[in-house]
């Protein structure tokens, strides 16, 4: 909806779209195992310099421009996608 929006009302802007919600990539990989049914395995490296430690979408400009907002959570958005490419 937020893609569809912009053709007519993003004027070439960069939009953030997303759940203005901080999500970790340990529990994107939880929610993933629990979907697929198996466990990912998991390489942890060295924190880098430059890193992001926690970090989110900013959705305020997408509601105020496109007159969009989330209707699916993380959890629900990630299954639905899970599901529509298995």
């Amino acid at each position: 909806a937020a893609n569809l929006a912009a053709i007519h009302k993003g004027h070439q802007q960069v939009i953030q779209v997303g759940t203005s919600r901080r999500t970790s990539i340990n529990r994107l990989i939880r929610l993933l195992e629990q979907m697929h049914g198996s466990q990912i395995s998991i390489l942890h490296g060295a924190q880098r310099s430059g890193d992001i430690r926690h970090s989110m979408l900013d959705n305020r400009k997408a509601a105020e421009q496109l007159g969009w907002k989330p209707i699916y959570d993380m959890d629900y958005g990630l299954r639905e996608t899970f599901n529509f490419t298995s």
